[in-house]
C-alpha cells in the first residue's frame, strides 16, 4: 500500500510496505531497485518491533506535520492517516500534547527553526537504503540534517542521523527531542543532541553493516 510520496532532487519515491510490515522506498521511474527504509534496517538492532500505528506514534506524526508545515507551508505534506476509532486518542489529549510540543519547539533558538527544506528523502545505493530527514539546512554555519523525536532517547538514533547525513554531505547531525511523556519531562523542556560527522563515523559503519545483512 502506497502511503506517501517524497522527492529528492529529480528522484521521485513512493513509500510501500511488504506483507511483513517492512517499509521500502520505491523509485517511481524504475531506475533504482526498492530500498529498505532506515527505520526498517534499524529495527534489527532495536528491542522494539513495530506492530503497526498506535496512538503514541500517530501523535508523534501529527506533531511532525504541524511543526514542519508551519516552518515551510509551501511544501506539500501528507496529513497523518487516521487510526481506527478504538485506537484514536481523545481530542483533548491530542490537543494538549500538540500544544506542548509546539511550545517546546518554539522555545528553541531561531536558527534551528529556519530550514532550507523539510521531509527530505535521503537515499543511498551501496548499501541500499532510504529514509526521510525532517529538516535540512544551516545550523550555526554547518550543513545540517535534523530529526525530531517526541519520545524517549535511544542510542540507535545516532546511526539513523549518520545514515541521513551521509547521503546529503552534511557536516552535522541534530536530534531535537520534544518528549511528551509527563513523567520523563514534567517541565516540558526540549533537548538538543548534536554531533559532527567525525563523531558518528563508527555509527555510520555499524549502520552500513546492518544494511548489508
Amino acid at each position: 500500500m502506497v502511503l506517501k510520496r517524497g522527492v529528492c532532487g529529480k528522484m521521485d519515491f513512493d513509500t510501500q510496505h511488504d506483507a511483513a510490515g517492512r517499509r521500502f522506498y520505491v523509485d517511481k521511474s524504475g531506475r533504482l531497485p526498492p530500498m529498505p527504509s532506515v527505520t526498517t534496517i534499524l529495527s534489527q538492532s532495536s528491542p522494539f518491533q513495530h506492530s503497526g500505528p498506535t496512538a503514541i506514534t500517530w501523535t508523534g506524526e501529527l506533531v511532525h506535520y504541524h511543526i514542519l508545515h508551519n516552518e515551510m507551508p509551501d511544501i506539500e505534506m501528507d496529513y497523518p492517516d487516521t487510526l481506527p476509532p478504538w485506537k484514536m486518542p481523545s481530542f483533548d489529549v491530542t490537543n494538549a500534547k500538540l500544544e506542548k510540543a509546539l511550545k517546546m519547539w518554539n522555545s528553541l533558538d531561531k536558527s534551528i527553526r529556519e530550514p532550507e527544506d523539510v521531509e527530505v528523502v535521503c537515499w543511498n545505493i551501496d548499501p541500499p537504503y532510504a529514509g526521510r530527514g525532517d529538516w535540512k539546512g544551516l545550523y550555526e554555519g554547518d550543513k545540517t540534517i535534523l530529526d525530531i523525536k517526541t519520545g524517549n532517547y535511544y542510542t540507535y538514533y545516532k546511526m539513523q542521523i549518520a545514515a541521513y547525513m551521509a547521503t546529503q554531505g552534511a557536516d552535522r547531525g541534530v536530534i531535537v527531542r520534544l518528549d511528551l511523556n509527563e513523567e520523563r519531562n514534567p517541565k516540558g523542556l526540549p533537548k538538543v543532541y548534536s554531533w559532527y560527522k567525525e563523531d558518528l563515523e563508527k555509527d555510520l559503519c555499524k549502520f552500513h553493516e546492518l544494511a548489508r545483512r
